[in-house]
């Protein structure tokens, strides 16, 4: 099973930087067609960006050390374990919301129509030929409903087929503009879906791992030494070089740390020694011959 941090790097921000690319490009249509959208594409856009903000700090808003008999150090510092699920639970009622209204313009209805009406006829009324000309140019089309409803340039100035006769053109710009408004809808619901499949990933892969009958094993063998789950995924995998050097026990001379606390004779693993023992000093004989015994450490 591949470690929280790989899933991260390698999976999910991936997955949430081509939706914020998905985002950002809908909002530059949305601005330049002047879609009367009722969700609001910043918002749309500024989503991947906090879930990945979120999911990101994960690692160090989730416990990460299940023992209770080894508390957390008065020096490590640690955002409260709920706070992560709070920043779920808000954002998915964000997903909710953007989802909701960007949905009520996937299908065509009276109330669509009426929306594009009222946004053409504000442009129109107000002499905004810069936005009607975008949308016309981009669609080449003359009018909303016909050719000679409320085009640009506009009737009271060049006649009612002042567009049709400039540009030759044959068709309207409601169903085109409709189609933009459409796409682009379908594009936030669709950053909105992929945003919350997104954080049930990342919940799931996190209560398997906490509920992992191996991992758990693991978390129980080393509870203490390990930073994270991160290093206890890595060891269970073998590559915790670094957790084993610090669970290795130091070499340690039983015999003579014994000896050197109970004052008790030295003695090697075999029973053999070189004598009684006092203070830390072992009684030897002595490399000279006819020489009585001496001291020695």
């Amino acid at each position: 099973m591949a470690s929280q941090k790989t899933i991260i790097h390698f999976i999910i921000l991936p997955i949430l930087t081509i939706l914020a690319i998905i985002a950002g490009v809908s909002l530059g249509q949305i601005r330049y067609l002047s879609l009367p959208t009722p969700a609001s594409p910043i918002a749309t856009l500024l989503l991947p960006i906090l879930t990945g903000l979120t999911i990101q700090s994960s690692r160090s808003l989730l416990p990460s050390n299940t023992n209770t008999n080894n508390p957390p150090s008065k020096n490590t510092r640690s955002l409260p374990s709920w706070l992560f699920p709070t920043l779920l639970l808000t954002l998915t009622i964000y997903d909710t919301v953007l989802a909701t209204l960007a949905s009520t313009q996937l299908i065509p209805s009276d109330t669509q129509t009426c929306t594009l009406l009222t946004r053409w006829e504000h442009f129109f009324t107000a002499h905004d030929v810069e936005r009607i000309r975008r949308i016309q140019d981009t669609h080449r089309c003359c009018g909303f409903k016909t050719l000679r409803h409320m085009p640009w340039p506009f009737p009271d100035n060049h006649g009612a087929d002042a567009c049709r006769d400039q540009y030759h053109r044959t068709r309207t710009c409601f169903g085109g503009w409709r189609g933009d408004l459409q796409l682009n809808a379908g594009a936030m619901l669709g950053v909105a879906v992929g945003c919350f499949l997104v954080k049930l990933f990342v919940v799931l892969a996190i209560y398997r791992r906490r509920h992992d009958p191996r991992m758990q094993r693991v978390r129980r063998q080393y509870a203490g030494l390990t930073e994270n789950d991160d290093e206890v995924e890595d060891h269970r995998n073998g590559h915790g070089a670094g957790v084993q050097g610090r669970i290795e026990a130091p070499y340690r001379d039983e015999v003579a740390t014994d000896d050197a606390e109970n004052g008790t004779q030295g003695r090697d693993r075999n029973g053999n020694g070189p004598g009684p023992r006092a203070g830390g000093m072992v009684v030897q004989p002595s490399s000279m011959q006819g020489g009585g015994s001496e001291w020695r450490t």
